[in-house]
């Protein structure tokens, strides 16, 4: 049986100065039902499965310099058809292992502190708004990478510089491996108060290789760039988030030339009943226009949140535009509610519609039409008390022209609970 535990240790150092140790164990438990009707649009009649999670781990601090974090996953299905994907299913294996020591810590300037710290081993990374990297938590398996990882941070100002593998992800047991020919490496900055109290910001280049990239215009060896800025803030009851990205490389024969926008602005009205948000977001995320000219056009967005539009998360944010209005309350204290409606457009007609890992759904040349269609959803989440986690949410598809051209075109329904609870 898993159980969550701590233990202080107090050890001595040099001059007999006490210095603590920490041993702490946990867990995390997570049931979850998924459900759909016309899969594909109609490709498939209707599935429905369950998802069992169970992640426990080990956190070792041997004083305030040298840290050991260890935590294993397991990942079951029951009722998938076909058999579960990579995100679906691990039974037993190594989600994180890492290495954490303290190379520099002190103060710079009277009250203003800085650190470097060098972390080595199986990681999770997540950046930002985790539009481009995030350990993609609503899928049943979360993502992880081999890697080095320096860590600087001082007043305000955080810098990762980073180089790594992804992990592959396999069904079996301590199992899981390396992509052949892959690799992930970047810097990501964020450097809060850009304008004091005001606005913060978020600058980053990534780079990723793989070795078998697969798009409507071809495939092969990839090797792209991204540079992204993002700007934002949550300092007044208006919230903001803009960010931008830029790609550039090579994929097979293909020079790429690639970009997205996406915004996301709100306003909440924190003192009238239920503390309603308004919001909008609004995204850009380019496709192939002229395929056979040597330049791939489809925007990659690397290793998003599973929850990219919602959490049927049937498409990913490529060769697509989107116009995404919504409102939040909050009824009762723990306890919040959200509707919103997605239109979603392709970006060029000469390319297809991806899912979130980049796979094509539907190649571009079934159908003419840009509209792809809408997403209306309710979503719903309670936390009663501490540890525990409540989340359900239900979605409609109204297919649009493209999808009635290139699919049989039927609407579909998706619905989702779940039920955590966080030792």
């Amino acid at each position: 049986m898993i159980f969550s535990g701590l233990l202080l240790l107090q050890t001595c150092v040099l001059a007999g100065e006490a210095r603590a140790s920490e041993l702490t164990f946990g867990a995390d438990f997570r049931e979850r039902y998924e459900f759909f009707s016309n899969v594909n649009w109609g490709h498939e009649k209707r599935d429905g499965y369950l998802f069992h999670r169970v992640m426990a781990h080990g956190d070792v601090h041997l004083g305030d310099r040298f840290r050991v974090f260890l935590r294993l996953k397991s990942g079951l299905v029951s009722g998938m058809k076909p058999e579960p994907g990579p995100a679906d299913q691990d039974k037993l294996d190594l989600h994180q292992g890492f290495v954490d020591g303290v190379l520099t810590a002190g103060e710079v300037h009277p009250g203003e502190a800085q650190s470097l710290l060098l972390r080595m081993g199986r990681q999770e990374y997540s950046y930002g708004s985790q539009r481009i990297v995030s350990i993609r938590e609503v899928p049943n398996v979360r993502r992880s990478f081999d890697g080095v990882t320096l860590i600087w941070e001082q007043d305000g100002a955080r810098v990762d510089a980073f180089a790594s593998k992804p992990v592959n992800i396999r069904s079996g047991v301590f199992d899981d491996n390396w992509k052949d020919g892959s690799g992930f490496w970047g810097i990501y900055s964020t450097v809060s108060g850009v304008i004091p109290t005001v606005l913060d910001a978020d600058l980053y280049y990534l780079g990723l290789r793989q070795s078998s990239a697969r798009y409507q215009a071809g495939k092969g060896t990839e090797l792209r760039h991204s540079a992204g800025i993002r700007v934002f803030s949550e300092k007044f009851p208006a919230d903001f988030n803009f960010e931008g990205v830029y790609q550039w490389g090579a994929s097979g024969e293909q020079a790429i030339r690639a970009w997205t926008l996406a915004l996301d602005v709100g306003y909440t009205w924190r003192d009238v009943p239920l503390k309603p948000r308004l919001g909008l977001k609004a995204d850009v995320a380019t496709g192939d226009r002229a395929p056979g000219d040597g330049r791939l056009g489809t925007f990659n967005a690397l290793f998003p949140k599973g929850t990219y539009f919602n959490y049927a998360a049937v498409l990913g944010p490529a060769n697509l535009m989107d116009l995404h209005p919504s409102l939040t309350v909050q009824p009762m204290q723990g306890v919040s509610v959200m509707a919103d409606w997605d239109f979603v457009w392709r970006h060029s007609r000469q390319d297809g519609i991806y899912d979130l890992a980049v796979n094509l759904i539907t190649p571009g040349d079934a159908g003419q039409d840009k509209y792809v269609g809408s997403q209306l959803s309710l979503s719903g989440k309670y936390d009663p008390v501490p540890r525990w986690e409540f989340v359900g949410s239900f979605t409609h598809f109204f297919t649009g022209g493209f999808l009635k051209q290139a699919t049989p075109g039927k609407d579909f329904d998706y619905l989702t609970f779940w039920v955590a609870y966080h030792l």
